[in-house]
């Protein structure tokens, strides 16, 4: 287990092996972790906007504050991600079995496959779901939802909502 901890400023933090954590600071900081799991990114002090990526490991922990953040999830499984109010984006490729929480804000979220659960917070979000089996629940807000196959479960929030379920067997 190992601990690393970013300046103030603008922080670039790269790490591999697995059983991270890290701690950025206030600045608008580029944190990768990939090649091992169990790693736990706290990237919820400044409102800059981070930029998170995480690969190649399971059981990811990625903690995200006020700003518009970037996080990018690349064949990682199992992860826990908490990105905070602004305006994010959020992207899990060949990810499986991953539980997103946003807070309020106009965010924008792609799974490309996998049974995923994503607890969208109010705003006018953007979520479209390719491959797999997810449970989506919105928050207010006129969002847009796009699924293709698979079997998914909206849960649609108070707002003008645009749903487009695809494939499957849906539940609306």
């Amino acid at each position: 287990m190992r601990t690393i901890l970013g300046t103030p400023g603008d922080d670039m933090i790269s790490a591999s092996g697995g059983k991270t954590t890290i701690f950025p600071s206030t600045g608008k900081d580029d944190l990768t972790v990939f090649q091992g799991g169990n790693n736990t990114i706290f990237a919820n002090e400044g409102n800059q906007g981070d930029r998170v990526s995480v690969g190649m490991g399971s059981n990811n922990t990625v903690y995200t504050g006020v700003g518009d953040d970037v996080i990018t999830v690349f064949e990682s499984n199992e992860n826990l991600i908490f990105a905070g109010e602004g305006d994010n984006q959020i992207s899990l490729v060949k990810s499986d079995n991953n539980q997103i929480f946003v807070g309020a804000g106009d965010d924008t979220i792609s799974t490309e496959r996998g049974d995923n659960e994503i607890f969208a917070g109010d705003g006018d979000d953007f979520i479209t779901t390719l491959f797999g089996d997810n449970i989506i629940y919105m928050g207010a807000g006129d969002d847009r939802i796009t699924t293709k196959f698979g079997d998914n479960v909206i849960f649609a929030g108070a707002g003008d909502n645009l749903i487009d379920a695809q494939s499957g067997n849906n539940k609306i």
